[in-house]
């Protein structure tokens, strides 16, 4: 999986730059914003690590592990997918950049509908 610049999309960064707009959506405020949620999902990984690791501590065992681990994944698919689907991450290949499983499966239902069910179970 690469991360890069395709031809075309150096050609319409090219074509824009000749009209002076900006055709590329990243900017420093989308940059700041992945990194602090990239930042939250490590921090979220690292809770759960631990949860894990002590499961049978009696307050963490009240709390469902195992949802709350299924809560944090969706969590984290939803992020890959709004990566993907908002153009934040240029992503090429034979997979990712033709599939409509990053774009569509990943933000919407593995992301939006799968985490609000878990949440809706949790409460």
């Amino acid at each position: 999986m690469y991360y890069d610049y395709t031809p075309e999309e150096e050609e319409r960064v090219e074509m824009g730059s000749f009209f002076d707009i900006t055709i590329d959506p990243i900017g420093y405020g989308d940059l700041a914003m992945t990194i602090i949620w990239a930042f939250v999902l490590t921090v979220g990984l690292v809770a759960m690590i631990y949860t894990w690791v002590h499961r049978r501590y009696a307050p963490l065992k009240a709390k469902n592990i195992p949802l709350m681990t299924g809560i944090y994944l969706h969590s984290v698919f939803f992020f890959l997918g709004d990566l993907t689907m908002c153009g934040l991450v240029h992503v090429r290949g034979p997979f990712f950049a033709n599939c409509t499983l990053m774009l569509v499966w990943f933000r919407s239902m593995f992301g939006n509908f799968a985490l609000g069910s878990l949440l809706a179970i949790r409460s």
